[in-house]
């Protein structure tokens, strides 16, 4: 991207149809940013700015593009211009923050947060932000305080209400509902309940209840037919429930097994309908559109007394670093090879650094492949969501291979690397579903943070020295 658009701040209203027009053209390119795509959404956004110079939502999301791809000077110079049209934003002054971040600018950026925050003094992200930048990058506890503040509960939120609300009265509350007859009990469930939340946030819901409807499961896939019941009722209540306790918007959840279901007038999801025998599509293109509407959709947070826990598995704080690992049976394809990952935690070790891992739940719970190796297990974080969210959030890297359990890292503020999404032995995650589905292959989710990132080689060229040269690197990025 080579130039940013004239600057018209004082051009009048557009005629009716041609307001038709820009809105069409901008929602045709939000829909391809959602499925990760970068060339054809910026044509139809030049496009409509050839028609509207001073259209600041079509300049922001060329920055955005630009951010995807971790061109953050390009976001820079689109950024700056889209607050000189709209200084009102927060979210504007959030994002030149970021890109400016991300050109190594921290005094800008810390100015462009502060502004962010004069317009909303509660923009979350503007103030883990400028939290980050004040404590110095050196700082381990500054993310964990952050969450202190974000969360203000202990670990069981069933019922509680998050300090961020203060003593404010709840007017508006979101039902939502998680049927588990159209939808898995795996990891799903986050980016299907961030997307809830995503929604509450744009409809101006100030909390949300949730119900897990249990009273019959989905069998479409291989895994929902091999699953016994003892399992599926263990991930319902660990894995499914458990993540509706991490979102701090949520007041109330409940678990629905019998009886008729009765839905209120307003509730969430519209499509499908909680108890129509339908079941869920990718979700994907929905969270990352939900983002691009103007919600965060990074809502997961650990509680105080998790962040207690993880951050006395660490000796030296200053360069804790947490590696989390996809093994769950012996024949899948996506797993991780330990033997690799060993030699990864090995040459962490002897660099000085304070690695602890979080093996798979299945060998947690099973046989143990990824257990008796010699590395420091943090194994109540592989079988607790909570846990392992925390230690995500205190220290100061993760290295982690792709699967359910990574999810938890996109949808919070942790910093990682991500290894192994593309997989050509995948029929869910090779190259083809990935660019139809998304994040397309080579792209970046809109949503992540500066030091959030997928690395695209594909798994099964994924090496020990491969793992080593990226681990140095990102660590060399954010000078830990």
């Amino acid at each position: 991207m080579k130039s940013a658009p004239k600057v018209s701040p004082n051009r009048t209203v557009a005629a009716p149809l041609l307001q038709d027009l820009l809105k069409d053209l901008l929602d045709q390119a939000n829909v391809l940013i959602a499925h990760g795509e970068r060339k054809e959404p910026e044509k139809l956004l030049r496009r409509l700015l050839a028609l509207q110079p001073d259209h600041w939502m079509a300049i922001n999301n060329l920055g955005m593009l630009c951010a995807m791809v971790g061109d953050s000077e390009s976001a820079t110079y689109f950024f700056r211009h889209v607050v000189q049209l709209y200084p009102i934003s927060a979210d504007c002054w959030n994002n030149l923050a970021r890109s400016l971040w991300g050109q190594g600018l921290f005094d800008a950026a810390s100015e462009a947060f502060q502004e962010a925050l004069q317009k909303n003094p509660s923009h979350e992200s503007a103030a883990l932000g400028l939290a980050q930048l004040n404590a110095g990058k050196k700082n381990p506890k500054i993310v964990p305080r952050y969450a202190n503040v974000r969360n203000g509960g202990e670990t069981e939120r069933v019922t509680s209400v998050p300090s961020e609300w203060g003593q404010k009265k709840i007017n508006s509350i979101l039902p939502v509902y998680y049927d588990l007859s159209q939808a898995p009990t795996t990891f799903d469930a986050a980016v299907i309940l961030a997307i809830a939340c995503g929604y509450a946030q744009v409809k101006n819901y100030d909390a949300m209840d949730v119900t897990v409807l249990a009273t019959k499961y989905r069998l479409s896939s291989e895994r929902d037919l091999k699953m016994d019941s003892s399992t599926r009722d263990w991930r319902t209540l660990n894995i499914v429930f458990r993540l509706a306790t991490l979102i701090p918007r949520v007041r109330n959840i409940t678990l629905h097994r019998h009886g008729k279901l009765v839905l209120p007038k307003m509730f969430y999801p519209e499509n499908p309908v909680p108890g129509e025998d339908r079941v869920f599509i990718d979700q994907y293109p929905l969270l990352a559109r939900t983002f691009l509407d103007g919600a965060d959709v990074q809502v997961y947070r650990p509680s105080k007394r998790a962040l207690q826990w993880a951050r006395c598995q660490f000796t030296k704080p200053d360069r804790s670093i947490v590696l989390s690992i996809r093994n769950v049976d012996l024949h899948d394809r996506r797993n991780a090879n330990i033997q690799d990952w060993l030699l990864l935690y090995q040459h962490l070790m002897n660099k000085g650094f304070d690695v602890v891992v979080i093996p798979d739940q299945n060998d947690a719970l099973g046989d143990g492949a990824g257990i008796d190796l010699g590395w420091k297990l943090a194994i109540p974080a592989a079988v607790d969501l909570d846990l392992r969210l925390a230690l995500y959030n205190s220290c100061r890297m993760n290295f982690s291979w792709s699967g359910g359990q990574s999810l938890l890292l996109w949808l919070s503020p942790a910093p990682f690397r991500i290894f192994g999404l593309l997989n050509r032995h995948s029929l869910l995650t090779n190259a083809s579903a990935l660019n139809r589905v998304g994040p397309a292959v080579g792209s970046q989710p809109p949503f992540f943070q500066p030091n959030q990132q997928i690395l695209w080689e594909d798994a099964s060229d994924v090496t020990a020295e491969f793992l080593i040269s990226e681990a140095d690197k990102a660590l060399l990025e954010a000078d830990i």
